[in-house]
């Protein structure tokens, strides 16, 4: 009896890593929006800060291209030591910042440190899926020693006035060893990340869940009256952390830099959100400008995923960086005399 039970065992293992290493071979990758996000918020953590970050060397796949987190928890390298430029610069940012959809190279805040490669200024970056002004403001007031910045740059979204997602937070408060467990296979199994991608799409109990937080986040919307409105409590909230950060970074001499991301125009909340952050930036001296000139020439289609998913692609982030260096060069923000033209 016993040798019989070795014997399926051994079988049914063998089975597993012959399935496992047949879809890694086919490349065969799911490819859904939603399932890469429920797959990327598994490793998200909250931080002392009471921000989501990923944890330190944290490694995930989002549209068949690698996200690795740094010792911050950021899509991006180590910050190489405060004293090694003359001008350091941080993105801060959501999903877009953050590169979703698109290879680590090929994100916009890369490119401008690939742009300015050999001169005296030295790009970082930190953005997550999902953050909002209030979590931008915990990362940088928690990191603004680590990074030395004499600027940030901010990419600011339309939902960068909502509150945090309670999926999100739901998922990053999974602590039990089943949960641990659930993330590392998911992580690192093929095989196990099509197994739950087959369970949260086809299970009525997860998907029901899933609507009623949907349901729940649009009460939250609707509730909080007209998006960007003067009376608008949660652009009010946001507009607060983000004079939380000029005032963290004007203590040192620093400066604070905000670009409305608008990827298409006239869309009504999101021009609205443009004319109340230039509000806020005629009060308060910070730099305000608008992603949509350096957009405008291209066609939605040829600069975004999918229709599905509306993220800049890899042309889009070119653009976006092209865009921002040359307004942060011809604005006087920064001073790249010493940086070559890239």
């Amino acid at each position: 009896m016993l040798s019989r039970f070795a014997t399926l065992a051994v079988a049914t293992l063998l089975a597993l890593a012959a399935a496992e290493g047949a879809i890694r071979l086919s490349g065969l990758g799911i490819g859904d929006f939603v399932h890469d996000s429920r797959k990327l918020a598994e490793t998200f953590v909250l931080a002392d800060g009471g921000y989501l970050t990923m944890p330190a060397g944290a490694v995930a796949e989002v549209g068949g291209h690698e996200v690795r987190a740094n010792s911050l928890g950021a899509r991006d390298r180590e910050p190489p030591p405060p004293d090694t430029a003359a001008t350091r610069v941080l993105f801060l940012g959501d999903s877009t910042t953050f590169g979703w959809g698109v290879a680590y190279e090929e994100s916009f805040p890369v490119l401008v440190r690939e742009s300015l490669a050999g001169g005296d200024v030295a790009v970082d970056v930190a953005a997550l899926p999902g953050w909002n002004s209030r979590a931008e403001r915990a990362f940088l007031e928690a990191h603004v020693g680590r990074y030395d910045p004499d600027v940030v740059v901010v990419l600011y979204d339309q939902n960068d006035r909502e509150p945090v997602s309670p999926y999100l937070l739901e998922r990053a408060r999974a602590t039990s060893t089943w949960g641990r467990l659930r993330r590392f296979a998911i992580a690192h199994s093929k095989l196990v990340e099509w197994a739950a991608f087959a369970r949260e799409t086809y299970l009525p109990r997860d998907y029901d869940r899933y609507l009623r937080i949907t349901a729940e986040r649009e009460r939250q919307r609707t509730s909080a009256g007209a998006p960007f409105a003067a009376d608008d409590p949660w652009w009010m909230q946001s507009a607060s952390e983000l004079e939380r950060m000029r005032q963290i970074l004007e203590r040192e001499g620093r400066r604070l830099v905000v670009f409305v991301f608008r990827n298409r125009e006239r869309l009504g909340r999101v021009d609205v959100a443009l004319e109340r952050l230039q509000e806020f930036g005629a009060a308060t001296s910070v730099p305000v400008y608008d992603t949509w000139p350096m957009l405008a020439g291209v066609p939605v289609r040829e600069r975004i995923l999918s229709a599905y998913d509306q993220h800049p692609n890899a042309l889009g982030h070119r653009l976006l960086a092209d865009g921002i260096l040359a307004r942060l060069r011809s604005s006087g923000v920064l001073s790249l005399a010493s940086a070559p033209d890239g």
